[in-house]
């Protein structure tokens, strides 16, 4: 059995400072979850390296609808993430 959070990122982006941002890539059934990460820009690809998706500026909350499969995830150099879709 997975645990329902095995298939969630986390990133966090620190400084001398602190922590100055937090964000999460998740999966659910249907779409990729991008949470956390308002303003950046974010690029979905397969695993052969296609292009299936990408949002020019996030929101709050971002769903992406996708088919069943497994994808890369990069949001604007602040993380890379593997999801997989059910």
């Amino acid at each position: 059995i997975e645990h329902p959070l095995s298939n969630t990122f986390i990133a966090l982006t620190s400084s001398l400072d602190g922590v100055t941002s937090f964000g999460a890539i998740r999966a659910e059934a249907g779409a990729v979850i991008i949470e956390g990460m308002a303003g950046a820009s974010a690029s979905l690809y397969t695993p052969d390296g296609r292009l299936v998706a990408s949002v020019a500026s996030l929101g709050a909350s971002e769903r992406i609808a996708l088919a069943r499969g497994v994808y890369v995830v990069r949001v604007s150099g602040t993380a890379v993430a593997k999801v997989r879709v059910d």
